[in-house]
């Protein structure tokens, strides 16, 4: 079952001269080929178990995606489980007879341009008595982007955290000072 899951991975990748047949055929596995509409179902059911198999399933694919992606060291370096889950979920939403794998699929697809594509050290930010682990190169995009928004990010990691708040402030946030999935998403999607 492994091995057919990893095929699987292989061959929706980007490089779909990689799959299973030639005819670009292969099998899902598990709960991956269920359709949209059942985790849709589930989320507005408050079915956690359910939507925590999908989000374990979807975990996995992204893992195998980036160990079979050339390339790719994180394709989600900041994205957690659930706002994954949550993606793809407005995507199921609007297309619920879509399988499962194919919507985390074009959510892959969407990432590939922002894809950690090199190992990148963990950082520990702290405020006040709360602390955050990002990638070293997510909080470089961190800064990037507070720069070019005219925030002041000068003074080392105080001043990214103190920026960080200032955004938060500013987008009606909660001002933690640290990088929180809300935060990102508002920043990295401007």
């Amino acid at each position: 079952m492994l091995l057919r899951s990893l095929t699987l991975i292989t061959a929706l990748a980007p490089l779909t001269a990689m799959a299973a047949d030639s005819e670009n055929r292969f099998a899902v596995d598990g709960i991956g080929v269920g359709r949209c509409s059942v985790l849709v179902a589930a989320n507005d059911a408050g079915d956690t178990a359910l939507v925590a198999g999908f989000g374990s399933w979807a975990s996995g694919y992204l893992t195998a995606t980036n160990a079979l992606t050339p390339g790719t060291f994180d394709m989600t370096p900041w994205q957690s489980e659930s706002l994954i889950l949550a993606q793809v979920g407005t995507y199921c939403r609007q297309n619920p007879d879509v399988p499962f794998f194919e919507a985390l699929r074009r959510l892959i697809q969407q990432l590939d341009p922002v894809k950690l594509t090199e190992a990148s050290e963990p950082l520990t930010l702290t405020a006040g008595e709360n602390t955050a682990q990002i990638y070293a190169a997510v909080a470089q995009g961190v800064r990037d982007a507070l720069t070019a928004l005219d925030y002041d990010v000068a003074d080392g990691d105080a001043g990214l955290t103190e920026a960080i708040s200032a955004f938060q402030t500013d987008n009606a946030l909660d001002p933690t000072g640290l990088p929180d999935q809300r935060t990102l998403l508002r920043l990295f999607n401007r």
